[in-house]
């Protein structure tokens, strides 16, 4: 009996330093959460060709993930998912929180029944007078969202529906605590983006969100 307990105690000890280990690894680090949109029962819109917009933002993230982490190892790159799986609204701004983030970013894609919508567009706070937000972050926000929208017209010759601004939960939860932005990465809905994203266009937009997260932080040291 005094054996296991002291087995039990060994093992929670070795876990308990483990995490503090890790938590310090990272505590120099530039924290970027990333939440790939809807998921598991929630598949978003569904686009040309049976698309899922849950799908779609899941492998940008991946990618993302792996492709800025690779380039920078100073920044640790959070996922609010990693799977097929639904998780609350509030509780992806909690995951931003808990990690106390540099920056939120929230990925989704579009429709529109008008099948000749297209292009990318990017979302800040829209209620920011409304609320007791930071001001500096929405500052931020804004900073980064010019730095993404750039790179996505330039780079990847994207079409560019600006910087709008909108009343979603993520960013509403988000904004007192970090910047945030939600990206539209287009539309499933029209057949020429939707082919682009079944093809190659997960990996462009993943290029440019790193580039663009590579180039904040850099700007921001």
């Amino acid at each position: 009996m005094l054996y296991r307990k002291i087995v039990i105690f060994i093992i929670v000890l070795f876990f308990t330093f483990s995490f503090i280990r890790k938590s310090e690894e990272n505590t120099d680090k530039f924290i970027v959460v990333i939440d790939a949109g809807h998921g598991g029962k929630d598949s978003g819109t569904i686009g040309y060709n049976k698309l899922k917009e849950k799908d779609i933002n899941l492998s940008i993230a991946l990618i993302t993930k792996y492709i800025t982490e690779k380039y920078d190892s100073n920044i640790k790159i959070i996922l609010t998912r990693k799977e097929d799986i639904f998780i609350d609204l509030k509780k992806r701004a909690e995951i931003a929180k808990y990690f106390k983030a540099d920056l939120f970013i929230s990925i989704h894609a579009d429709y529109n029944p008008n099948k000749n919508a297209k292009g990318g567009g990017i979302f800040l706070e829209k209620n920011i007078k409304s609320k007791n937000y930071d001001i500096l972050n929405y500052k931020k926000s804004l900073k980064y969202a010019l730095i993404l929208d750039n790179i996505l017209t330039k780079k990847l010759k994207m079409k560019s529906r600006g910087i709008q601004f909108d009343n979603f939960s993520v960013l509403r939860n988000t904004l007192s605590d970090m910047p945030s932005i939600l990206l539209e990465v287009g539309f499933i809905s029209n057949k020429e983006e939707a082919l682009y994203f079944e093809e190659k266009g997960k990996k462009g937009i993943a290029y440019s969100l790193s580039k663009s997260i590579i180039l904040y932080k850099k700007e921001n040291e």
